[in-house]
């Protein structure tokens, strides 16, 4: 096997690993939950250049559907938020004073002897608050319908490169052997058979989860449903009760 179909092969699955693992960070995108990854393509303007969220600030996830942003500049909060509507328009985002931890024990309550805030000549530092929305039924289909696409888009990609490359390694080796040509054919074959596979996994992976999270959104909209019904039978019982303890009494 020369050089040049050596190179080839490299260079294709070189290609194809690009194009399954920018697939898959695109569906961290798709979000059903606050994974960290999701905001990597989140990027601020400040002073006309621009910079990437996590030079800008820190990033936790204080509940599984939220991320909480603190700024390192409270003067570029809203270049933070803007940057994070524009990749992501679906997010609730809010702003909200940092919680203060002096002198409270970290319990949250204020000592009594500690001067109130207000009139401090320090001012509270403001956090960035976003809330990624329930998988409903609407956020469901569309989602789907993403990943579908993404999926489809992916695997025309793969498919491009395999009969690209196939094309080249024939005419780089022609006059050689059918067996050194079927070995390269196979060599190819096998780097386009895995990232297939792996394109339908991280598929289907992506898949599962958002029907997981719509079943939740389902049987949390069922229990809600159910308490609201059963404070409401409550309700009338208690009525009733009232209604015959006052007659009763007359």
């Amino acid at each position: 096997m020369n050089s040049t179909v050596i190179k080839l092969l490299g260079d294709a699955q070189k290609r194809m690993n690009g194009y399954t693992a920018l697939m898959s960070f695109r569906f961290v995108n798709l979000c059903t939950k606050a994974d960290p990854l999701a905001l990597l393509p989140v990027t601020a303007t400040i002073d006309g250049a621009d910079y990437d969220l996590e030079a800008l600030a820190q990033v936790c996830t204080p509940a599984e559907d939220q991320f909480l942003v603190t700024p390192n500049d409270q003067d570029h909060i809203f270049a933070i938020c803007k940057g994070i509507a524009k990749a992501h328009p679906e997010f609730k985002i809010e702003k909200e004073a940092e919680p203060k931890g002096d002198n409270d024990g970290g319990n949250g309550k204020k000592d009594e002897d500690e001067p109130d805030a207000e009139g401090s000549d320090e001012e509270q530092k403001q956090l960035i608050r976003c809330t990624v929305p329930e998988v409903n039924k609407d956020r469901h289909d569309l989602i789907m319908e993403g990943v579908g696409l993404l999926a489809d888009e992916t695997k025309g990609k793969i498919d491009k490169i395999f009969t690209t490359c196939t094309a080249k390694i024939v005419k780089a080796m022609a006059g050689q052997s059918p067996e050194k040509l079927d070995e390269a054919k196979k060599l190819l074959k096998e780097n386009y058979d895995w990232h297939t596979d792996m394109c339908k996994k991280y598929c289907e992976l992506k898949k599962k989860e958002v029907e997981d999270a719509y079943q939740r959104y389902l049987k949390q909209k069922t229990e809600e449903e159910t308490e609201k019904k059963e404070e409401e039978r409550s309700k009338g019982e208690n009525t009733r009760f009232s209604m015959k303890f006052n007659k009763e009494e007359e």
